[in-house]
């Protein structure tokens, strides 16, 4: 429990904190906020003084998606299907009935220790507390929070016994495997996996390659654009750049140009009308099927220098 006056905004304020519960009162002068807190003090020893949200309280399902809906203007398609999936997935189950203003440190220590009993990775459970915390300090913005309890919970999630996670890309022995297996089984998406573990680039920025993104005469891939969900929005970081091709991967893009020409399609063999490949679905399959078992991801490492 406790009852504190303060001067905070060019005024002074009463903070109420009891029973999970938070609320503060903008007073004015110093005087008056001491004889409020005072009485607050005696009415809470008496038990007579009720904390209880309003009725119209804004629960943080529906703040959270009115901030969103603000915010995605101004944040990539990516960073917002990234808000989106913790707040679906593990945020607003947990919390999203509750209102704004009653959220404390105790609600993010659970939010953690839900999030780590479904096993989720540190980094997955960090990028979540980092998901809430962006939207409490916008209700602190807007005056609804004392303060942003979801701020500095490095302390909990530690690894303890947990072993850090390590890269495990393919060798170069498990990629020829899965070119070879691609080039007998798959031909249609030999280019892409070929262009995968040559290029090292991310996912989306593979399916948002154009051919004027490729640079034949100085054999070079020119990364631009990014593809989320079937949005096209900029690479990561916002960060443009070159990346060489091998002799292979430039010879294996020629012919695929050239087959592409002969029965208009565009990019990795797709229709013009714009389907996009299960990038995910195909490499993961690859894999299997050729004994290769890294998470596709893990393939970023083994952009090999090969001919």
């Amino acid at each position: 429990m406790g009852v504190k006056a303060r001067f905070w905004k060019g005024a002074w304020w009463v903070f109420v904190n009891h029973g999970r519960r938070r609320k503060a009162k903008r007073i004015g002068d110093k005087q008056t906020a001491l004889l409020v807190a005072k009485a607050i003090r005696e009415r809470l020893a008496r038990g007579d003084f009720n904390l209880a949200p309003a009725p119209d309280a804004q629960t943080l399902r529906v703040y959270a998606d009115t901030w969103l809906t603000t915010a995605a203007g101004n944040l990539k398609a990516s960073t917002v299907t990234f808000y989106r999936a913790h707040l679906t997935a593990h945020i607003l189950p947990l919390l999203g009935d509750r209102p704004v203003s009653s959220l404390v440190r105790r609600d993010c220590r659970e939010l953690v220790a839900t999030c780590r009993s479904k096993g989720l990775a540190r980094g997955s459970v960090r990028g979540i507390i980092r998901t809430l915390s962006t939207i409490l300090s916008q209700a602190l913005e807007d005056d609804l929070l004392e303060a942003n309890p979801a701020l500095r919970m490095g302390r909990y999630l530690r690894a303890g016994d947990e072993p850090e996670k390590t890269i495990d890309p393919l060798t170069r022995a498990e990629g020829a495997t899965l070119l070879t297996v691609a080039g007998e089984r798959y031909l249609r998406w030999f280019p892409l996996l070929l262009c995968a573990l040559r290029s090292g680039l991310r996912q989306g920025e593979l399916l948002g390659l154009r051919w004027a993104d490729v640079d034949f005469t100085g054999g070079f891939l020119h990364v631009r654009q990014n593809r989320v969900h079937g949005v096209t929005t900029t690479p990561k970081n916002h960060q443009v750049r070159k990346v060489d091709m091998s002799a292979q991967l430039c010879l294996e893009l020629e012919a695929l140009r050239r087959r592409e020409r002969a029965v208009s399609c565009e990019g990795w063999g797709r229709p013009t009308d714009g389907v996009c490949v299960g990038y995910g679905r195909i490499f993961g399959r690859r894999q299997r099927e050729a004994s290769v078992l890294p998470h596709p991801h893990g393939r970023r490492s083994t952009a090999y220098p090969l001919p």
